[in-house]
């Protein structure tokens, strides 16, 4: 999502034309810095590389750090911060459990200000370090 949104052509919001984000919330455990360890992922994926995989951890500590002072967890921050890009965007998070479904109906409440999404930008300024998927799998922006 965070590498779509500065390519939305500035039409896609001046036309009314709505915008649905699936955010992948299901590895909770890179979100709260349970996994630390490189060699569980997929060796080609190059977010996880030497490098770019420090940046990844310390960037998720920040976040931990900044939704814990809010009193939300890291999924009810970027739930936020969906809801905060615009009124075309409607986030749809799939849930297995009752508890994360109420959890990410909290992120309706929090309110994030300026100064909280600068910093969110400063954090992850493009989305993650690294690329999320192979070249020969990335999607294509029409």
């Amino acid at each position: 999502m965070r590498q779509f949104l500065p390519t939305q052509p500035p039409a896609v919001r001046s036309a009314w034309t709505g915008l649905a984000a699936r955010p992948r919330l299901s590895d909770r455990r890179s979100q709260t810095g349970g996994r630390t360890r490189r060699e569980r992922y997929a060796p080609g994926r190059s977010a996880w590389q030497p490098g770019n995989f420090e940046k990844n951890v310390e960037a998720v500590r920040q976040l931990n750090e900044l939704a814990a002072s809010k009193g939300a967890t890291v999924s009810q921050l970027a739930l936020a911060w969906l809801l905060a890009q615009g009124n075309n965007i409607v986030p749809i998070p799939g849930s297995r459990h009752a508890g994360r479904v109420a959890e990410n109906i909290g992120a309706a409440d929090l309110v994030l200000t300026e100064e909280d999404l600068v910093k969110i930008n400063e954090i992850l300024p493009h989305g993650g370090f690294g690329e999320r998927y192979a070249k020969e799998f990335a999607p294509t922006w029409i």
